[in-house]
């Protein structure tokens, strides 16, 4: 099975980053992927809590902000496990 190349014309949905606060004492947010149950028609606001994973646990944070341009590479980002609002 072979897969189709990229056609130009073909408009590819840039993808977002998700900076969320975390309680953990550091004063920045961590980058994630939005989770993967996430409708294409949901729309994230700044404020959602959303469930992600740090470490070896899962804990809940804050959405600060949503972009579409990130300087670490999206292989080495986690997913948000649900959206809690």
């Amino acid at each position: 099975m072979t897969s189709l190349p990229d056609h130009p014309n073909i408009m590819h949905p840039a993808p977002q980053y998700l900076q969320i606060a975390l309680a953990t004492g550091r004063r920045h947010s961590f980058t994630y992927l939005p989770p993967t149950s996430l409708p294409h028609n949901q729309a994230l606001v700044a404020g959602v809590r959303l469930q992600v994973p740090l470490g070896n646990r899962q804990i809940v944070g804050i959405l600060v902000a949503v972009s579409d341009q990130c300087n670490i590479v999206a292989t080495k980002l986690k997913k948000a496990i649900v959206v809690l609002d």
